[in-house]
């Protein structure tokens, strides 16, 4: 679907070449390994050992973009930036951000020479979401772990589908389960299912989450620009949009009719309905996630 990239992670010269030719975006050469062993211990997780050569070669074997994930920022940071772009990264990843400060000192470094993304995994970064969003990034929404659409352990591929149609990714990351799963498959045959799944995803989720995103606090304003990216019709998009914003706004005007004697009373109302908003949204997504589960169980059983 136009505007939605697969990332995938590989070193791979033949891999790198294959996937390319089937539609594959760009490639991620892994550099993270500080820290990793001790924070994944006892956790089926994977630690790259890719290196400098590796980037030179994936570079070597491809036009299309090619992103670096660094470590996360340390005192070293500046020559593994420099390192990075001298073995021709388009873009650098910077895990475990915590602050913004961070994130700007990799920018500064970097100095418009490559684009910048984050990976938003710590508790400090979500607690300063709002700071990182002003910040001149070159990623939007995504993330990792899609293989094939009938495909996926612990979570189902199609959950994750839906989970970024309803949320407007605009690229995800393909690692060793989708490595896994197509190992001595034709990626010309098998890349354009995953997209094929991804546009099927958007049409039955997409307008939906649309809609349902005007409603919930700090997704409302992210979504629609983030489905812009994605390549969904302006129709698909703008239409839903309309209408919730519609309804929100003659309730936001009703509740300050009702209590125009009273502000604060009505800034609470606005308030409450919020967090009971949050709330049905955690609630819905949870029996959702449920019912995929059992459903994927019964499938596989």
């Amino acid at each position: 679907m136009g505007g939605f990239e697969l990332l995938l992670f590989t070193t791979d010269a033949a891999i790198v070449r294959e996937a390319g030719a089937a539609g594959v975006a760009g490639f991620v050469v892994d550099w993270e390994r500080r820290g990793k062993q001790d924070r994944q211990a006892g956790f089926d997780t994977q630690i790259g050992a890719d290196d400098a050569e590796g980037l030179r070669r994936v570079r070597a074997h491809t036009r299309s973009r090619v992103l670096c994930r660094i470590n996360g920022v340390h005192a070293g940071t500046g020559d593994e930036v420099e390192e990075a772009l001298a073995a021709g990264a388009d873009e650098l990843l910077v895990p475990m951000v915590r602050r913004p400060e961070q994130v700007e000192a990799v920018l500064a470094r970097v100095a418009g020479r490559a684009g910048v993304g984050i990976l938003i995994e710590t508790q400090g970064a979500l607690a300063c979401l709002d700071a990182l969003a002003r910040l001149p990034l070159a990623r939007h929404l995504g993330f990792a772990g899609l293989t094939l659409p009938e495909g996926g352990r612990p979570v189902p591929c199609r959950l994750l589908l839906a989970e970024m149609a309803r949320l407007g990714a605009d690229f995800t990351m393909l690692r060793r389960s989708f490595l896994r799963d197509t190992r001595g498959l034709p990626l010309a045959t098998h890349v354009p299912r995953i997209l094929a799944a991804l546009e099927e995803a958007y049409a039955r989720w997409g307008t939906s989450g649309i809609f349902l995103s005007r409603f919930l606090p700090g997704l409302r304003a992210a979504v629609p620009p983030f489905a812009g990216v994605a390549g969904l019709p302006v129709a698909r998009v703008l239409v839903p949009a309309a209408i919730a914003s519609a309804i929100w706004y003659a309730f936001l005007a009703f509740a300050g009719y009702k209590v125009a004697e009273n502000w604060d009373a009505a800034k609470a109302l606005v308030a409450d309905t919020n967090r009971a908003l949050g709330a049905a949204a955690l609630v819905l997504a949870a029996i959702g996630a449920a019912w995929l589960w059992r459903r994927s169980r019964r499938r596989t059983g």
